[in-house]
């Protein structure tokens, strides 16, 4: 088994948390490979690491590495991270670990306190692995189609004048749904229900749920609601402001377009393979990090 690790420079846990984690890697035997990034933080912090190789990219790993089915990708830090990695790793169809040594951390979801039981899950093999589905962007504008990438979390339409609000027109599959008055429109998958979209009391939507959402931010009208719909639906709009510009902001990239351009946003082919543990699950997730369900008076 061999695993290629990710980390972030910045972690907010305690140096001694990840100390721990590399001490039961290397116990395990497991081949290890470290972005070099990261294997150069690990070293100015004095951390001794054994039978270690560094890589660049991941064209510089070896090709029978990454198409051995033992080979995992593991990402240290939060969720920033956990996208990091996933991006790197995606045309590989490398399954992702989490994780967590950020704050809250959806993605990265195994914490650094229980990494010991659950890389003996990954020893035995007993986790499965979870297809998160991604949108792809195109712009047309002037009779021109352009593809602007794809998210795993979520695409932003956002104002770009502070001052004042703009107004999206909303098409799926060819029939109108609304016009949204507001700061601004996110369209989430699963994974990114948790992300931007719940902070403007969007729902929280399991991941393995083959839908997508619409969430408007700050909307002038009080009958303006999130709405879930299928993910093999085409979103279409069409943006119209002031200053006649709107920001598209996709997983945390911003770009400003004119509002003479239409997006057009459909389920992505690629899909982002992430390793869910034996005991581990997406509702002891929610429970854990928002104390889901939990009644304060009990705490």
């Amino acid at each position: 088994m061999t695993a290629i690790i990710f980390g972030s420079k910045y972690p907010s846990k305690p140096l001694e948390t990840l100390l721990d984690i590399f001490r039961i890697i290397d116990e395990s035997g497991v081949k290890v490979w470290i972005h070099l990034e990261f294997l150069k933080f690990l070293e100015s912090k004095k951390v001794v690491l054994k039978d270690v190789n560094s890589f660049t990219d991941m064209t510089s790993l070896p090709v029978a590495i990454l198409k051995d089915k033992d080979t995992i990708a593991i990402s240290i830090g939060g969720d920033g991270t956990y996208l990091r990695t996933a991006w790197q790793v995606m045309e590989y169809k490398l399954p992702v670990l989490g994780v967590n040594l950020g704050r809250l951390g959806f993605l990265a979801a195994i914490s650094g306190d229980v990494f010991r039981q659950a890389w003996e899950h990954i020893l035995r093999k007993e986790y499965r692995v979870i297809e998160r589905s991604m949108i792809d962007i195109y712009t047309e504008k002037e009779g021109h189609t352009t593809e602007q990438g794809t998210v795993l979390n979520e695409v932003v339409v956002s104002k770009k004048d502070s001052g004042s609000m703009i107004s999206i027109e909303a098409q799926i599959d060819d029939q109108r749904v609304a016009t949204y008055l507001a700061d601004g429109l996110i369209i989430s998958t699963p994974t990114g229900s948790t992300a931007y979209s719940l902070s403007v009391n969007g729902p929280i939507i399991a991941p393995n749920t083959s839908t997508f959402c619409l969430t408007p931010v700050a909307p002038h009208m009080l009958n303006m609601r999130p709405l879930v719909v299928a993910d093999d639906s085409e979103i279409r709009l069409k943006v119209s402001a002031r200053n006649l510009s709107f920001l598209l902001v996709a997983d945390g990239k911003t770009t400003s377009l004119s509002c003479n351009t239409v997006l057009c946003l459909k389920k992505s082919k690629e899909s982002i393979r992430s390793i869910q543990i034996s005991g581990y699950n997406f509702y002891q997730t929610l429970r854990d990090k928002l104390m889901w369900g939990i009644d304060p008076r009990e705490v």
